[in-house]
């Protein structure tokens, strides 16, 4: 609307202009969203000093009703109170509760990605419903069609059947959603996804900076992931571009660690048999790069008890940047070469972003896909 011909806000002193504008806002004449002129524009339309204009943004700003400025677009946010407690509620698909003590020291696990979500959400004014997949009945899910929630942030979930009949339940609804997923996720929803090829990519190119020519992908599980057959390309790609010839990746069977010195001793133990023809074989290989930083320090493990030393002989990267802090490694004696950190904090910020420029009618009508940045690692560097 144009404010100058509102009765309301023409005014030659400028007083008041703060309050009116709170009171066409909370009657709805300007939508949440909508982005006001500039101070100069509104002092030029409404003949009022720059000064005035200011005040009255400022006392908007902190009374929650406009956020930016800063030299950034204010935009009018919904007033506290002036809808529903669901209207103002997202919904989080994940992990039915968060391990508030421990988890800010663990941001290198995709679970974070939910937690520093959740944080910025509520710091802008939203609620947070958790619900688990896994348990949530159709019916309970049904009873939102009538006072749903402002929208769907899936930060963190495991494929499943009942986690994909939740969603197509939420999305038959007609919320609008954001998921934290793959490149190639085709569902109805925008997704933020991490770049595995990218990150294999990245840290082959570092090893073969290193001066590495025999570089062993090693998954310490025998199924075809799909972020594992991306990380592969992004090896390949490397390897290729540099004139060596990418390996066909070792896999062993699906080796748990709960955390027991005794368990990782045996998870040490059974990997030896995949890796001895690979480390003492007549072409062994001179890197290694796993799944996670774990497993690059049980592969570490079965490099020296092979005989070899772990940094000298054989280089070993990780993912996730976790190798500081993951107790199920007892000794957390071999950190990996390098490591890739996956950023989960801004992961968070992004799915949050994402969703609040979908719910403002920001985006285009086909669903987004956006990477997010991650950083290589070098601890011995």
């Amino acid at each position: 609307m144009a404010l100058k011909d509102d009765p309301q806000v023409r005014t030659q002193d400028g007083r008041g202009l703060g309050r009116t504008l709170a009171k066409l806002i909370r009657e709805g004449k300007l939508a949440e969203g909508d982005a006001l002129p500039s101070e100069r524009q509104l002092a030029l339309e409404l003949q009022v000093s720059r000064a005035s204009v200011r005040k009255a943004l400022i006392a908007l700003e902190d009374e929650g009703l406009v956020e930016g400025g800063h030299g950034r677009v204010r935009r009018v946010r919904r007033p506290v109170g002036s809808a529903s407690l669901m209207a103002s509620t997202i919904l989080i698909v994940g992990l039915d509760s968060l391990p508030h003590k421990r988890l800010p020291y663990e941001t290198g696990w995709d679970t974070y990605a939910q937690f520093a979500a959740t944080a910025r959400l509520q710091s802008m004014g939203y609620h947070c419903l958790a619900i688990n997949p896994q348990t949530a009945s159709a019916q309970q899910l049904a009873q939102m069609r009538n006072d749903g929630p402002a929208g769907v942030l899936v930060a963190y979930h495991r494929p499943s059947e009942q986690t994909q009949s939740t969603l197509d339940q939420l999305q038959s609804m007609g919320l609008m959603g954001v998921t934290y997923g793959s490149s190639d996720h085709d569902g109805a929803w925008d997704v933020v996804y991490h770049d595995h090829a990218a990150g294999a990519e990245a840290l082959t190119q570092w090893l073969i900076g290193k001066g590495c020519r025999r570089i062993q992908p090693f998954w310490r599980f025998p199924d075809h992931r799909n972020w594992v057959t991306q990380r592969e390309q992004g090896y390949c790609q490397a390897m290729q571009a540099a004139g060596l010839t990418p390996l066909v990746p070792v896999r062993t069977a699906d080796l748990r660690v709960s955390g027991r010195e005794e368990q990782f001793d045996d998870a040490v133990r059974l990997q030896m048999g995949f890796l001895h023809e690979a480390l003492l074989g007549d072409e062994p290989v001179d890197a290694l790069m796993c799944a996670n930083d774990l497993h690059a320090a049980e592969a570490a493990e079965v490099v020296r008890r092979l005989g070899k030393t772990p940094g000298e002989d054989v280089l070993i990267t990780g993912y996730d940047n976790t190798w500081q802090r993951d107790n199920r490694n007892p000794d957390r004696i071999d950190p990996p070469a390098a490591t890739i950190d996956k950023a989960n904090a801004r992961v968070g910020e992004a799915l949050v972003d994402l969703l609040l420029q979908r719910i403002k009618g920001d985006l285009p009508a086909q669903p987004q896909r956006r990477s997010t940045a991650h950083q290589l690692i070098t601890p011995h560097v």
